[in-house]
């Protein structure tokens, strides 16, 4: 427990302050080449704190159920080659192969897929970089980081939309058929990304993402909605009555096992108050 509490509180500490640093430089570059300067993604500081995150991803350990099978699929997959669980979407499948053809240590095949998520956010926040010191905090101190190494398919896909919302923000037909590809090729990772596909008909709405009070709409909706069913999983006993649902998202396991019922009964809840809910408070 103090092991993790230094690994992920030095963590969070040099995220923020790379974070920090790469929003100040640019400031004061904008003082000498103008308000619209602005410094690349592969600054130094970014391309660093992709790296840390990576490398605790790639070192961490038990964190979760969803990671203890995906390190003995992988191992498995070394060992005999061939993944015992046959579900995998395609796109997973060829590059954990292609880690496994070079017997990568499962070290390089988790700081990958954390390298990714990271990457994909980081680029997403490239004009907003005065955000990132409160990204590395909540990242590490909040339940973000543990969600990315445990639900690792489904991170990386949520990342990935994170970083095309300028595509659905700037509506035309162009973006929409690249939205539409790249969601589609992310299925190939996740099979939920599909969910993905329906949030593009936002943008018909005439007032658009301009429309300020569209926006506070829409995101308290979606707050209230998120704490529904990331708190309270009442939401399963929906699903119950969907297993073809479950199954299309990739999710019909969760039907058919004890973790279903113990969803129900509330015992995965979190209603304690540690450093999961610290990082609201520092940020």
């Amino acid at each position: 427990m103090l092991l993790s509490i230094l690994v992920y509180g030095l963590t969070a500490a040099i995220l923020c302050y790379l974070g920090w640093h790469v929003s100040h430089r640019e400031q004061q570059a904008r003082l000498t080449y103008g308000e619209d300067f602005q410094l690349p993604f592969y600054s130094w500081e970014i391309l660093l704190s992709i790296l840390v995150i990576a490398v605790v991803a790639g070192a961490r350990w038990h964190t979760g159920y969803d990671h203890e099978m995906y390190l003995n699929e992988y191992t498995r997959l070394l060992e005999d080659g061939d993944f015992k669980r046959q579900r995998f979407e395609w796109g997973f499948k060829l590059i954990s192969k292609a880690f496994a053809l070079i017997k990568a240590h499962y070290f390089f095949f988790f700081a990958f897929w954390a390298l990714l998520q990271s990457s994909l956010l980081y680029f997403a926040l490239r004009d907003k970089k005065f955000l990132l010191p409160f990204i590395g905090l909540n990242l590490m101190l909040g339940v973000y980081f543990y969600n990315w190494c445990n639900s690792m398919r489904q991170a990386t896909v949520a990342c990935l939309f994170i970083a095309l919302i300028p595509l659905i923000s700037k509506r035309s037909w162009r973006n929409f058929i690249l939205y539409t590809l790249v969601v589609l090729f992310a299925t190939s990772i996740h099979r939920s990304a599909f969910i993905l596909l329906p949030l593009y008909l936002f943008t018909f709405y005439k007032g658009g993402f301009g429309d300020r009070q569209y926006h506070r709409v829409v995101g308290i909706a979606a707050f209230a909605l998120s704490i529904v069913v990331g708190v309270y999983p009442v939401w399963f006993k929906t699903f119950t009555f969907m297993p073809s649902l479950l199954e299309w998202v990739g999710y019909d396991a969760y039907n058919q096992s004890a973790l279903l019922e113990s969803l129900l009964n509330g015992e995965f809840r979190q209603v304690h108050f540690g450093p999961a809910r610290m990082s609201v408070i520092i940020t």
